[in-house]
């Protein structure tokens, strides 16, 4: 019985200098890099300061039942999280309606392409977080899949109802 403790108990410390010295080091690393994506700073990929302070304030601005769409890729689903407000994108992955699917690549053109109206009727979106083309996982080719709802402009299809600093705005849709 005391050499099965003893034989355990060596075991044990082996696997931990193992966890210590190869492990370790991995972890600490991932740590890092977790910490540096998650941590709204000026140029984080997540969530810059500018956009984590609009998206606490849109429980002010947009009602509890209106439908917020903006791309997950620049952190604009975390509405969801800090202002309890529906997004059409909750995280990166999963199945987009044929619908979404159009106005993540044709929204800017609201005033110019019926199809953009329908679909906006057909999806129930009401509102556009805008964040700008800075992509959370910096996959150009995924990222230009929402070409087409970045950068947006005001326009008469388009209200800009709040904004802070540069890239963090919140457009209405009231063309449609």
């Amino acid at each position: 019985m005391a050499r099965a403790a003893w034989t355990l108990g060596v075991a044990a410390a082996c696997l931990a200098a193992f966890a210590l010295v190869v492990a370790g080091p991995n972890v600490r690393g991932v740590l890092i890099q977790v910490r540096e994506a998650h941590t709204a700073l000026p140029g984080a990929p997540l969530l810059s300061p500018d956009e984590r302070a609009l998206l606490e304030r849109l429980d002010d601005v947009v009602p509890a039942d209106a439908l917020v769409m903006g791309s997950p890729r620049t952190g604009t689903s975390l509405a969801f999280a800090l202002s309890e407000r529906a997004v059409t994108e909750m995280h990166v992955y999963g199945t987009r309606s044929q619908g979404e699917d159009y106005l993540r690549q044709n929204l800017v053109n609201i005033e110019t392409d019926p199809l953009v109206c329908e679909y906006v009727r057909e999806t129930g979106v009401d509102f556009v977080l805008d964040f700008g083309d800075r992509d959370i996982m910096d996959n150009v080719d995924l990222a230009r899949f929402y070409d087409g709802m970045q950068n947006l402009e005001p326009n008469d299809a388009l209200a800009l109802i709040d904004s802070e600093g540069d890239d963090a705005r919140l457009f209405q849709i009231v063309g449609c």
